[in-house]
C-alpha cells in the first residue's frame, strides 16, 4: 500500500505540526474499517486482536484496507471467545488485558481507540507516552474510557462513547455500528471526499518530513 499506514499519518502531522485528522475524514476511514471488520467478523469468523494505526492502510486509489492477520483467530462461530493474550496492549480492551475470555467486540474498542487517537493527535492515555506498562494496564481497567471533547459533533462523541462502553456486551456489532448516525453523515452519497487526493497530500506531507517508509502489504479482506 503506497500511502502507508494511519500510524505513517499520524507521525508525520506531529512532525509537521499540521494537527490531528478532520472528524470527516475520520468519518470517512472508520466506515472503511467497519466494512472490513464486518467481512472479518461475519463472514470470516475471525477476530483481527491487533487494530491499530499501524495496521490500516490507505493506498494511492484512496483504498482503506485492514493488514496483518497474523494474530487473528478464527472462531467456530460467532459466538464463540478468544482465551488468548497477544497484540498491542496499548490498544487492547479491559476484557482482554484482564485475561478475561474476548470474542469482535475486542476488535470494536481497539477500533475506537484508534479514532481518539487521530482525532485527538495523542494516544487517550497519560501512561503510554511515560512507556509504563503497569501504569497504563491500571488505566485502561480501572479509568473510566476515554471520550472526545464537546469540540467534536454529537454524533461522533456517541460514535466513540459505544466503541468504548467497559462492557463488551453493551459494544454495538460492526454491523450495527456502520448504520450510526456518525457514519451515515458522511457517507460518500452526501459529503463526497476525494480520499485518493488525502492520501497523495499526505505522502508529499511525509516525503516533505522525511518520514516515509517501506510500503506495508495488507492482506485484503474482501
Amino acid at each position: 500500500m503506497d500511502g502507508g499506514s494511519l500510524a505513517d499519518v499520524l507521525h508525520a502531522a506531529q512532525l509537521t505540526g499540521s494537527g490531528p485528522l478532520s472528524e470527516m475524514v475520520l468519518g470517512k476511514l472508520a466506515a472503511r474499517v467497519l466494512a472490513g471488520l464486518n467481512y472479518l467478523h461475519r463472514e470470516r469468523h475471525q477476530v483481527h486482536r491487533d487494530m491499530k494505526p499501524g495496521n490500516i492502510l490507505l493506498n494511492s486509489r484512496g483504498e482503506v484496507k485492514i493488514s496483518d492477520f497474523g494474530l487473528s483467530a478464527e472462531l467456530d462461530s460467532t459466538k464463540e471467545m478468544c482465551a488468548t493474550f497477544i497484540g498491542t496492549h496499548a490498544y487492547m480492551s479491559p476484557e482482554r488485558l484482564g485475561g478475561k475470555p474476548y470474542s469482535f467486540a475486542s476488535d470494536i474498542w481497539s477500533l475506537g481507540i484508534t479514532l481518539v487517537e487521530c482525532a485527538l493527535g495523542h494516544f487517550p492515555y497519560a501512561a503510554y507516552t511515560g512507556n509504563n506498562y503497569f501504569v497504563l494496564l491500571s488505566q485502561i481497567l480501572n479509568d473510566p474510557a476515554p471520550k472526545l471533547p464537546e469540540t467534536f459533533s454529537q454524533q461522533f462523541r456517541d460514535f466513540i462513547l459505544l466503541c468504548l462502553c467497559k462492557e463488551p456486551e453493551q459494544r454495538p456489532s460492526a454491523e450495527q455500528l456502520l448504520k450510526h448516525e456518525f457514519i451515515r453523515m458522511y457517507d460518500d452519497a452526501l459529503r463526497p471526499f476525494d480520499m485518493a487526493g488525502f492520501v497523495r497530500t499526505v505522502t508529499e506531507m511525509r516525503l516533505g518530513s522525511g518520514c516515509m517508509a517501506a510500503p506495508q502489504q495488507p492482506m485484503s479482506t474482501s
